[in-house]
């Protein structure tokens, strides 16, 4: 989560000067889009964690259940805000679903573990060694 984070920061600040450098001119107005939907990937790879292990645990339809709902609020949006904002409306009605349907996970993991709902978001020091061991290496590949 960190990682994504650290990355879709990146991306976010970088992305007006990237979108153009890379595909041209013609596509500048898709790096606003890609800002607006950056925050909804943040949060949907929080899901993709849970739904990976809740899927390990022989609980898959989880999934399912909880998108569902996600997918039509999703496309609800969709009608809603495309013929006003385009591309914006589109990313920000993807913002939307992304959040309630990684909102639902966050609820149902935390009562399956009994765990309050801040649990999940409480960071350990241990949770940072993998990082920092990551970093470590990468720093040794550049600077040998």
């Amino acid at each position: 989560f960190i990682i994504v984070f650290i990355m879709a920061t990146a991306l976010f600040l970088l992305a007006p000067f990237v979108i153009p450098l890379v595909f041209g001119n013609a596509f500048s107005a898709s790096s606003l889009m890609l800002q607006i939907i950056l925050p909804g990937i943040v949060i949907l790879t929080f899901f993709r964690v849970l739904s990976g292990q809740l899927a390990g645990m022989g609980k898959p339809q989880v999934t399912l259940y909880i998108f569902a709902p996600a997918l039509v609020i999703n496309i609800l949006l969709n009608f809603l805000w495309i013929p006003g904002y385009g591309g914006k409306g589109a990313a920000m009605a993807s913002n939307v679903s992304y959040l309630m349907g990684s909102l639902g996970y966050w609820i149902y993991y935390a009562r399956l573990h009994h765990l309050s709902l801040f649990e999940l978001f409480h960071f350990r020091k241990t949770d940072f060694d993998s990082l920092n061991n990551l970093i470590k290496k990468i720093s040794k590949k550049w600077t040998s």
